[in-house]
């Protein structure tokens, strides 16, 4: 009977051993895995590939397009406590008007550390939080242009390390805080235009309110009339090295 078993229990491990040496794991792993999509593969370069390139890149640029608006969405509600509070609507009561103040979408204090152009500017808040703020409904000639140094060194004589409140409507591609800029209960926005270191600016999708879209038009003109500026020139447009953007 011992014999017995120890020869049955030989027989048993070599038929597990021989069970263990004929499997292909590698056919197993695959056999498990063919159920998952398969990702087709075309040589590069030749007309599907570029399709199938293309498709990803609209992929990636639509996902990234969704995580810009979920990201204001969260801006906007983290700020909606601060917008409500009575204290935040005495500041801006004196200074915006009524369509200003509906259509708020962020409400920052702070002190101006740069001014790159006539039309754009760097706030610090007093928690360390840089804006780079472009300005609503103005745009004045860019640096390398000519009189975007008078337009840059005005700008920075009314507010450059000064306190600030800027009242945020929207951000762009180029990652800008597009806003109006109020210093002494004053619209900044406003005296760049009326001193002709600005155009009143109509782009699409950037302009200003319509309650301030027809005080900056009528400030143009009035400073186109007096010859503020750069109207002080016989053309100020693109002939004369402006390019409005």
């Amino acid at each position: 009977m011992i014999f017995r078993a120890i020869a049955l229990s030989l027989v048993l491990l070599i038929g597990i051993s021989a069970v263990i040496l004929t499997t292909n794991y590698a056919e197993a792993g695959l056999r498990s895995h063919k159920n998952k999509k398969k990702h087709k593969k075309y040589k590069r370069y030749t007309k599907k590939w570029w399709r199938a390139y293309h498709a990803r890149v609209r992929k990636r640029k639509a996902q990234a397009a969704r995580n810009r608006r979920a990201h204001l969405r969260r801006i906007r509600l983290t700020n909606a406590s601060l917008i409500s509070t009575q204290t935040n609507k005495q500041k801006i009561a004196g200074i915006a008007r009524t369509n200003q103040i509906e259509q708020l979408f962020i409400l920052i204090e702070g002190k101006v550390k740069n001014v790159y152009e006539g039309d754009t500017v760097n706030v610090e808040t007093k928690d360390d939080k840089v804006y780079l703020v472009r300005m609503l409904g103005i745009d004045a000639p860019e640096i390398r242009q000519e009189f975007g140094t008078k337009a840059q060194k005005k700008l920075s004589d009314l507010i450059l390390g000064k306190d600030v409140i800027v009242i945020i409507r929207k951000r762009d591609s180029a990652n800008h805080y597009i806003g109006t800029v109020y210093y002494g209960g004053k619209d900044v926005n406003l005296k760049q235009i009326e001193t002709g270191m600005a155009w009143y600016f109509q782009q699409n999708g950037y302009e200003a309110t319509e309650d301030d879209r027809k005080i900056y038009k009528q400030a143009e003109q009035k400073s186109r009339t007096e010859r503020n500026g750069l109207w002080g020139r016989q053309k100020s447009d693109a002939s004369l090295g402006f390019q409005r953007r």
